[in-house]
């Protein structure tokens, strides 16, 4: 539990700790009035069963003193009418006290949520690149809300625990013995139950968290793989692979929830078994029963609070422990977030000309020794074509993406009209038109996946979907443009999927387009017209292909070969 708090003042915000310290006051104060109630209940019964003697009891002397006109009888309807206000103002301050509660531990949910994320998204491109998608989705979606699950339990087991101290404090003042046996003895009993399960709960914990990471990342190779689980009938193997790790899953939350329950229901029974136990022990040994009715009673009460409150701590620990791992990768991915100052939202105007210039790019992969590229030099004139060819694997498309600043050069630099683009990234984002040879389209509308988050503009997108010849087609369709092409695409034909990237590329009217294998998905008819459209736009762009088809590169103005790390013109 102290690991815990210490990773908390690593991962709060200064704003934060500020309100888990108002969050601390607030449960004090909800606890202090618990009590409250309890010493009123007390006194209100014993003043009850000693109404005899009800003048030599330390209260009445004490509020006959404040009010002189208080008489016995008084005294009770006073006592009645306190504890009823006093039940009802702790009611009011429990619910503002768990209020703030679940508003601050919300609070860090939506806090980590945007730190990871932030992590994710604004962290470069080689390091994303290496990340499994299902371990970036449940730490996102699953850890995040497991350290909300987490905070709020922490806080909830430090109300109970404050609560059950006050009021067991308040009774051993009443009757030290009976509280203190039965006290000591819940409390050896619940340590003993604490150390029994601690251990295995955080082992089948860390064990569930790699199951669900394991069946989120099997759902999405299911879903990437549906084309070919289906051609060659692997449903039945993909399933069995989806169901190990579900099982998995299945059988460590049983047994993290089967040991989380096990102090519950033992110390409820055990508390019990204490308090009987006492009360016959004292009468065996001649103890006056009617003059413990008020500490019984009262005891009576405070059970009804503590040991509901022990069973609600046990539970709230064993989610604790069971969230601890999920913490852990919440503090280790918090520790690295990037803080990078990115003008998302600014926006540069379209630069008239771009001239490009490779100095001296070398590149080779973090995990690798060999260099893919070894100081390659290339300049492109402002509306120049220029085409890259070359054998698989020879390093194409990573020129292409140091080029369009994906990826930092090992050496050397990419200057654009005499910039080191490091140095302008935003600057250059704005400049630059991308369309890949697997267009991924959200399950959206044909305008929005056009726009991709670009204001939208009726005459430009009019002009860009004639550019890339999809005019015709989106007129034939009875919802036009806001026809919704499902998730990846799914009800359109790979053709149409890689003129609508073309389109959202010519969208945001760059002034330097590349296309990597752009048109290797289209028929011989539309991939002639699209490469018209290419050498149509180069009198208003510069234009850098990738391809293996000849047909696509005829009209380039040169054409460099990529092979041995190094580049080369062919004409």
């Amino acid at each position: 539990m102290i690991q815990v708090l210490q990773n908390l003042k690593i991962i709060l915000t200064k704003k934060q700790k500020k309100d888990a310290f108002f969050v601390f006051l607030i449960t004090l104060f909800s606890a202090a009035c618990e009590t409250a109630v309890l010493a009123v209940m007390y006194a209100f019964i014993s003043g009850i069963i000693s109404f005899e003697n009800l003048e030599s009891t330390r209260l009445y002397r004490i509020l006959t003193n404040v009010f002189p006109f208080v008489e016995p009888q008084n005294y009770i309807q006073i006592l009645s009418i306190i504890l009823a206000v006093s039940c009802i103002g702790k009611g009011f301050v429990s619910y503002y006290a768990n209020r703030k509660n679940y508003k601050f531990s919300n609070g860090l949910y939506y806090t980590l949520s945007e730190k990871l994320y932030n992590n994710f998204i604004y962290n470069d491109y080689d390091e994303i690149v290496k990340i499994n998608s299902a371990v970036i989705l449940k730490s996102i979606t699953q850890d995040t809300v497991n350290t909300y699950i987490l905070v709020r339990n922490v806080i909830s087991l430090f109300q109970e625990l404050v609560i059950i101290i006050l009021m067991a404090g308040y009774l051993v003042i009443q009757s030290p013995s009976v509280i203190l046996i039965s006290g000591l003895g819940c409390i050896g009993m619940f340590l003993c139950m604490k150390k029994a399960v601690t251990s295995p709960i955080k082992k089948y914990s860390e064990r569930r968290l790699n199951a669900i990471a394991d069946s989120i990342k099997n759902m999405n190779q299911t879903n990437g793989s549906i084309k070919m689980i289906k051609i060659n009938h692997l449903e039945a193997d993909f399933k069995r692979e989806f169901m190990s790790s579900v099982k998995n899953v299945k059988d460590n939350t049983v047994k993290t929830d089967t040991l989380g329950m096990l102090p519950k229901v033992f110390l409820e029974n055990v508390s019990m078994f204490f308090l009987f136990f006492l009360v016959a022990f004292l009468s065996m040994i001649g103890n006056n029963i009617i003059g413990l009715i008020p500490v019984l009673a009262t005891l009576g009460m405070a059970m009804y609070k503590i040991i509901p409150g022990i069973s609600r701590i046990t539970t709230y620990y064993a989610q604790i422990m069971q969230y601890v791992p999920s913490m852990q990768i919440i503090l280790d991915t918090y520790g690295h977030c990037n803080s990078k100052d990115i003008e998302q939202n600014r926006k540069y105007a379209r630069e008239q000309k771009i001239a490009i210039e490779l100095q001296n790019v070398a590149f080779k992969f973090t995990d690798s020794d060999k260099m893919l590229l070894k100081n390659v030099n290339l300049k492109i004139n402002e509306n120049q074509s220029i085409a890259l060819i070359g054998e698989t694997g020879a390093g194409k498309t990573t020129l292409a993406d140091i080029i369009l600043g994906l990826r930092k050069p090992s050496s050397g630099a990419v200057l654009v009209n005499k910039k080191n683009i490091q140095n302008f990234p935003v600057w250059w984002a704005n400049q630059v038109g991308y369309v890949p040879q697997f267009i991924y389209l959200t399950d959206d509308s044909i305008k929005n996946n056009i726009c991709f988050y670009e204001m939208y503009d009726e005459k430009k997108m009019i002009s860009v979907l004639k550019d890339a010849q999809l005019w015709d087609f989106i007129n034939s369709l009875p919802q036009g443009i806001e026809t919704v092409v499902g998730e990846q695409g799914v009800r359109l034909s790979g053709g149409q999927k890689q003129r609508i990237g073309i389109a959202r590329a010519l969208y945001k009217d760059p002034a330097f387009l590349v296309l990597d294998e752009a048109t290797s998905a289209l028929d011989n008819e539309t991939e002639s017209a699209i490469v018209e459209t290419i050498d149509y736009l180069k009198s208003k762009l510069t234009v850098l292909i990738i391809a293996h088809r000849l047909s696509t590169i005829e009209t380039c103005d040169h054409v460099y070969r990529v092979f041995d790390g190094k580049i080369e013109r062919e004409r």
